[in-house]
Parts: C-alpha cells; sequence; structure tokens
C-alpha cells in the first residue's frame, strides 16, 4: 500500500514538472519570436540562414496592417501628389473683434480647403472665422499667397466657400467614381503648425441613408442626409477633410459629427456641391440661411412601416417619438406655413418621390433652389392631398 502511495505521488510530481516546463517553454518561445527573432533576423549573416528565412516568411502576418498602409501610400502617392496642388489653407485675421458676433467668436482662424473653379471659387471648413472686418489670406504651397472675399456658408451641407480674384490658381478635378461600402479613399487635411498638406486614409463602412449632418440625433430638414459613415482608422482625423480618390480627383468632403459624445466622422459626396456650384451667390446664403422647413419627421422603409401600421412604406413621416403638434412643428417653419400636422406622409417634393435614396431634406432644398413654387403631395388618414408654398 505504501509503495502504491508512493508511486503515485511520483507520478504527480513528474507531471507537474512537465506543465511547469511546458508553460516556461512556451513562454521563453513566445519571447524569442516576437521579440528576440526579429532583431537577429536583421544580422546579415543570420538573415541569409534557410531556417531563417523560413520562420520570416511564416510571421510576415504580425505585419500586415503596416504593409497594407504602404501600399496605399504607395499606390496614392502620384493621386495625393497631384490633388495637393488644389489644396489651400486660409489665414483669417482682424484687428477689431468687436465686430464678431458672439456665434463667430471662437472659429478657426486658419482652416484648409480646395479650389473648385478656375473663377477662384473655393470650398473650406465652415468652421472658419467670419465677419466684416476680417482678411482672407489664401496660401497655395509654401509661397503664393492671394487674398479672398467671404461668400458664405451653406448651413445646410456644412461648407463654407470664399472668391479669390486670383484666375490662375490650380484647381482640383470632381471624381465621376459611384463609391461603394468597404472602398478607401484618401483624406487630405491642414497639420498643425504647417504648411504641407497631411493625408490619411478611411474605408467607406455605411452608406447612411437617413444620417444627417444635424448635430441632433433626429431627423430635420435644415441639415444633410444620406451621407457615407467612415471607419476612423485615425483617431486624430480633422474635423474637415478634401477626400479623393486613387487618381487624385474629388469625390467629397469629410467631416466629424459627434452624437452623444462620440465621433462619427462621415463624407459628403461631391455631387450635393456641384449641384449648388452655378447658384452661389450673396443671395444664395441669405435664402439658405432664412430658409427653415421646420420639421421633424423619419424616412419610412417597407419594415419600419410595417412596425407602426402605416398605409404607405415610401415618404416621409411627419413624426417625434412621443411628441405633439407642437413640437414636431416649428413656429415660423415651412412646414406650418404650408399646413402639414403631425402624422402626415410627404410623398412627393415638385413630382419627386420621397424615399431614402431621395429623403426629404434634401427635396426640400433642391427645391428651394430650382423653382419659386414648392409643391408636397402629403398622405392624411387615408385621403391624398396636395400643399402649395411660395418662396
Amino acid at each position: 500500500m505504501c509503495g502504491t502511495h508512493n508511486f503515485m505521488k511520483r507520478v504527480l510530481v513528474l507531471f507537474f514538472r512537465f506543465m511547469l516546463f511546458c508553460i516556461v517553454f512556451g513562454f521563453l518561445s513566445f519571447i524569442f519570436v516576437f521579440a528576440i527573432f526579429p532583431k537577429i533576423q536583421t544580422i546579415p549573416l543570420f538573415s541569409k540562414l534557410h531556417i531563417f528565412k523560413n520562420i520570416s516568411d511564416n510571421v510576415t502576418v504580425i505585419n500586415t496592417t503596416k504593409e497594407i498602409t504602404i501600399r496605399q501610400d504607395i499606390a496614392y502617392a502620384d493621386a495625393i501628389r497631384k490633388s495637393s496642388k488644389a489644396l489651400v489653407y486660409i489665414s483669417a485675421d482682424t484687428h477689431d473683434t468687436k465686430t464678431l458676433s458672439s456665434e463667430t467668436l471662437g472659429k478657426s482662424v486658419s482652416v484648409a480647403g480646395v479650389v473648385l473653379t478656375n473663377d477662384g471659387l473655393i470650398a473650406c471648413d465652415p468652421d472658419i472665422l467670419h465677419g466684416d472686418a476680417i482678411n482672407y489670406s489664401v496660401r497655395i504651397g509654401e509661397e503664393k499667397i492671394v487674398s479672398a472675399k467671404f461668400l458664405g456658408i451653406d448651413t445646410f451641407l456644412g461648407v463654407a466657400f470664399l472668391k479669390s480674384d486670383s484666375s490662375d490658381l490650380p484647381i482640383i478635378s470632381f471624381s465621376d467614381k459611384q463609391l461603394s461600402l468597404g472602398d478607401t479613399i484618401a483624406v487630405l487635411a491642414q497639420p498643425v503648425f504647417s504648411h504641407v498638406a497631411r493625408a490619411y486614409f478611411s474605408t467607406i463602412m455605411e452608406d447612411a441613408k437617413q444620417f444627417n449632418t444635424s448635430p441632433t440625433i433626429s431627423a430635420f430638414t435644415e441639415f444633410y442626409e444620406g451621407v457615407f459613415l467612415l471607419h476612423e482608422k485615425n483617431s486624430t482625423m480633422s474635423e474637415f477633410g478634401v477626400a479623393i480618390d486613387d487618381e487624385g480627383k474629388l469625390i467629397g468632403f469629410v467631416n466629424v459629427k459627434m452624437i452623444d459624445g462620440n465621433r462619427y466622422p462621415y463624407l459628403l459626396p461631391i455631387e450635393r456641391v456641384k449641384k449648388i456650384m452655378g447658384h452661389i451667390s450673396s443671395e444664395y446664403f441669405v435664402q439658405v440661411k432664412s430658409f427653415m422647413f421646420g420639421a421633424y419627421y423619419r424616412s419610412l422603409d417597407a419594415e419600419y412601416a410595417h412596425r407602426f401600421g402605416l398605409d404607405r412604406e415610401q415618404g416621409a413621416w411627419i413624426m417625434f417619438p412621443g411628441a405633439k403638434q407642437g413640437t414636431v412643428l416649428i413656429s415660423g417653419g415651412i412646414a406650418q406655413k404650408i399646413g402639414l400636422r403631425l402624422g402626415d406622409i410627404v410623398e412627393k417634393v415638385n413630382g419627386v418621390k420621397v424615399d431614402v435614396n431621395n429623403p426629404l431634406s434634401n427635396l426640400v432644398h433642391d427645391a428651394m433652389l430650382e423653382s419659386e413654387m414648392i409643391k408636397i403631395d402629403i398622405f392624411r388618414k387615408g385621403n391624398s392631398m396636395q400643399l402649395e408654398f411660395k418662396k
């Protein structure tokens, strides 16, 4: 009996020693492969040995992210060089702070922008300092500086515009590329304390048809809907950037929306900016600023309509969770003046169907640009009707 007990004791001791050996050996192997081996591999004498070459081939996956980034840098090198020629840095200078409004104080005195047209139209960060007593200097490259006039901020799109008198500025080409999920884009932004363009890469994560650029979560027609959400690979990405494709052509503008303390970087497609370029004037910005549709709503799809028992699967449902008539429709807005009510479903704006691809806010904005009369087809309590509003 005693002999059996001693035998079992020796077996357990050997087992625990073996387990301790495996743990120590595994730990040392890990240290060697990931810490010591890469340094040994850099020694010319060892790097030529067959065994080190085979091991190296098996562990290169560790550097996959770095290698992909390097390949992106190489692939986009010419595109970045080409488009950077049209990238500008705008400085706002004022010696009379008394003329600035409270909403202007705290704005940036230096922002990035890009030249859009041969006659000097420049799009830039909407956070730029603006006011009557401000002089604007536009730097192109390292040496050339020209003056510019502030035109205004399109508060709907979230882009500011300036105009330079110089007609020989390098311009950027517009891309006609159709973007899709997973596409990689390069973003040019202004680095801190430098006039050299900083480029980083991002990936289109979601075609956010019901995401709008409002500072609040709810859909609200004073802000643009239907943008591309981006994967934020760089946590220090600029608040505003110029997005280009692999040919160096402009595909849109990148900005960031804050929701509950979280950052949501998004891409505003260049098609929207191109649409307003022919309308840009001092009168246009007065119109955009004074325009307020003034209604909360939810863009409909089949699933949402079925969940709430609605008779329409497309359109914009004038509503807000738990809201009453006075909180959904804002006093003085077009929605109130035209006669919209809580529960209405807006189906068309000037003959164009409202759906997730053509959200209500964008269609109303376009109608304000293109016609004097806005006609809105709605569905109300089982009846279809048309409401009209003259600008």
